[in-house]
């Protein structure tokens, strides 16, 4: 009998060592591989359609909190847009821009649409211009704005060039750029003018541009005041929607480190260039 209880015992105490593993190793997989990873696809596919369907398509929280995401394209946004913690460290700016909105915001790189159709929504009396050179998230975008009731508020165009952003960047504008390195042709005072008096969010990407920060700081310098925002901890007890995922899997979905060729990753990094003076019109 007492052997009986003994085997019982051992056979317990082996499952749980060895589901203990594999939980250690996919808390591993979770922390060390990229994104791309088959393991780690499943995991945000499986949380994805979760949130999803709490939230029942509507980001939940931040800025944008009411923001409808049509399921025939949700695949295409975050479960941290979902969520609300979505590039958490700019919420003070955007909310700064929604409370005192400048008469055009321009997104350069504005991929699915997520901060044009987010300030078009908040900022009603505001013009919209939004560059994207892919035409797969213009269209996505498009129907992201159309699903909002903001489409006729937001100008859509294609890859943006110096020469459209002379066109069409008027004077105290509000800029935001995430383009994946291009920032260091395209952001430049002394070609584009209406940059001195604009407000301006730039995601740098020292990994596509090496030099990219040090070439803008001394671009902005005698125009602007220069600060930088870095990626920040996130807290999953922020995100009531995420209570019942196991903690180490949280952390992974809210997480904003980005992954780049070859896997490496990298924090984001953020400048914001504020004017010395705007322009009276």
């Amino acid at each position: 009998m007492l052997g009986l209880k003994f085997r019982l015992l051992f056979g317990t105490l082996r499952r749980f060592i060895i589901d203990y593993y594999h939980l250690k190793k996919f808390e591993n997989d979770l922390t060390k591989l990229p994104k791309q990873s088959a393991l780690i696809n499943k995991v945000l596919s499986i949380h994805h359609k979760i949130i999803y369907e709490k939230t029942e398509g509507y980001v939940f929280s931040g800025p944008f909190a009411g923001m409808y995401i049509p399921d025939s394209i949700s695949d295409m946004y975050s479960l941290q847009i979902l969520l609300g913690s979505y590039e958490r460290e700019l919420h003070p700016l955007i909310n700064e821009i929604i409370a005192d909105p400048p008469k055009m915001i321009v997104d350069i790189g504005s991929a699915q649409g997520y901060y044009l159709v987010g300030f078009s929504m908040m900022c009603k009396d505001c013009s919209l211009l939004g560059y994207e050179m892919v035409d797969e998230y213009r269209e996505i975008s498009m129907r992201l704005a159309a699903s909002n009731n903001v489409k006729n508020l937001i100008t859509f165009k294609g890859k943006c060039t110096l020469a459209e952003l002379i066109n069409d960047i008027p004077v105290n504008a509000f800029v935001l750029c995430d383009c994946e390195g291009q920032e260091i042709d395209l952001l430049d005072p002394v070609l584009v003018p209406s940059l001195k008096s604009a407000l301006i969010c730039c995601e740098v990407h020292e990994f596509f541009s090496p030099g990219v920060t040090k070439i803008l700081v001394e671009r902005f310098k005698s125009s602007h005041s220069i600060s930088f925002i870095d990626e920040g901890s996130r807290s999953v007890n922020d995100y009531r929607m995420l209570f019942g995922v196991p903690e180490y899997i949280s952390k992974f979905l809210i997480s904003e480190s980005r992954f780049i060729d070859g896997g490496r990753m990298t924090s984001m990094r953020f400048m914001i260039f504020r004017p010395n003076f705007t322009i009276d019109t």
